[in-house]
């Protein structure tokens, strides 16, 4: 799996989290959002 696949992955999570105002778990997406893109950088 690419790191460009796996950005994708969280985003949509983190979509589907915000839809359900589930923001724990929104928030926690979003740093697993951060870590791929620090590692892509």
């Amino acid at each position: 799996m690419t790191y460009e696949s796996l950005a994708k992955r969280v985003k949509r999570l983190i979509t589907q989290a915000e839809s359900e105002d589930n923001d724990a778990f929104a928030l926690a997406a979003m740093e697993g959002l951060r870590k791929v893109l620090r590692d892509l950088a």
